[in-house]
């Protein structure tokens, strides 16, 4: 029974349908066969060992904040006269760039702060794009980025 198991997974593996199939499902396999990750090893703060993940996800976080300023306590520059360069002329957008740019998102990809999955987005972009339109022209109107805009979800690779 086991030399048929593996006879019949060692034909699967040489068959070129899988090897010329789609990389993601290759080099998914691949690393399902990998037995060396480990993740995020025991941390030291405060002379105390931390073995647990919530004690390690915090430690991370604490010196993550410490080292990133917030843009709130930054002063403005200085004024440096007139620029000699031409000012630069006014972006218009238009719903076909935007539809065309949605349609380019990848569905794997995880979702951002908003918690829109790009899957909707792009199965959707024909209908939400002159939404998308008024509010980016609003956006370069005003001179003003939303809060919400400058949000990421941010995941320290250890």
């Amino acid at each position: 029974m086991q030399r048929e198991c593996r006879k019949s997974y060692n034909k699967y593996m040489s068959h070129d349908s899988y090897v010329n199939s789609k990389k993601k499902k290759l080099f998914s396999f691949i690393k399902s066969l990998r037995k060396d990750y480990c993740g995020v090893p025991t941390l030291q703060k405060d002379g105390l060992r931390h073995d647990d993940n919530q004690a390690k996800a915090s430690i991370l976080n604490q010196y993550f904040s410490s080292v990133f300023s917030n843009d709130e306590h930054l002063q403005p520059p200085p004024d440096m006269g007139p620029s000699p360069y031409p000012d630069i002329p006014n972006i218009e957008t238009c719903c076909e760039g935007i539809t065309c740019l949605l349609n380019d998102l990848d569905p794997s990809k995880s979702h951002g702060p908003d918690e829109v999955p790009a899957r909707l987005l792009k199965s959707m972009a024909a209908e939400i794009s002159p939404s998308l339109k008024l509010i980016f022209s609003a956006s370069l109107h005003q001179g003003a980025i939303p809060q919400i805009w400058k949000q990421a979800i941010v995941t320290p690779l250890f």
